[in-house]
Formats: structure tokens, C-alpha cells, sequence
């Protein structure tokens, strides 16, 4: 009973975040910027009309494909490119969806339909075989 009254309390304040949550990503959509910037917190941010463009391809693909294991997959001009201080840039691994670094200098990827390692050698082998896999993450 308590937990109705403390649910029937924060109710105001739960439909007054979601109204400005909503209001947010409206203005992200066709400005580009959220309401309240983070200050202090150093991010990149992409444009959220070209991820959304992105994503627009990437299930019009998927969904031309026959193939059941290509349909997560995403295109292969999606490329992850190292760039080496001075140098030229050079592609590591293509249809990347998803990517992170380990400290070792090895690299997760991910293509949306399986997760690769790609060692700081140049090996690259298969770990997990999943279905729309969106963020992969070294722990």
C-alpha cells in the first residue's frame, strides 16, 4: 500500500520527464541538438538524421536478402578504419556495425549477425554467431 501511495506521488513528475524526453528527440530529429547539452562530458555525437538514414538503408537490405544469416547483416561499405598518426588510412575489418578497442590494442566488431576479434597481429577469428547484434563491449 505504501508503494501505491509513493507510485501515486512521483506519478506528476514520471509524465513530466516523459513529455520532456519526448520534446527532446523531437528536437534532435529535426535540429540536430538536444534540449540540455551535458556540459563537462566529452562525447561524438552523429547527426541524428543521418543515423536515422542509416538505419533506413540498412533494413531495406537486410530485407532484399535471402539469405536468413545476411538479413542482420549490415552492408559492406560500412568499413572501420584505422588511421595511424602520419599516415594513410587503412581499412581493418568492412560491414562494421559496432566496434570497441581492448587495451591490448585488439578490436570486437561486429556486423550485426556475428562478433569478430581482430588480434593487434592481424588475426581475425569468429567468437559469437548471434542475431542483431548492436554493441559490443570489452570487459
Amino acid at each position: 500500500m505504501l508503494t501505491s501511495f509513493k507510485d501515486a506521488a512521483v506519478l506528476p513528475f514520471r509524465i513530466a520527464r516523459a513529455i520532456f524526453l519526448y520534446f527532446n528527440v523531437f528536437s534532435m530529429l529535426y535540429s540536430g541538438k538536444p534540449l540540455v547539452t551535458q556540459k563537462g562530458a566529452i562525447q561524438r555525437h552523429m547527426d541524428p538524421r543521418q543515423l536515422f538514414i542509416y538505419g533506413n538503408l540498412a533494413r531495406a537490405q537486410m530485407q532484399q536478402s535471402d539469405d536468413e544469416d545476411a538479413r542482420y547483416r549490415v552492408p559492406p561499405s560500412w568499413e572501420l578504419i584505422r588511421r595511424p598518426a602520419g599516415g594513410q588510412n587503412e581499412v581493418i575489418a568492412r560491414s562494421v556495425l559496432a566496434f570497441d578497442l581492448a587495451s591490448d590494442g585488439s578490436v570486437l566488431h561486429s556486423d550485426g549477425a556475428s562478433i569478430s576479434r581482430l588480434t593487434s597481429d592481424g588475426r581475425s577469428e569468429r567468437v559469437l554467431d548471434a542475431e542483431r547484434v548492436e554493441q559490443v563491449l570489452f570487459l
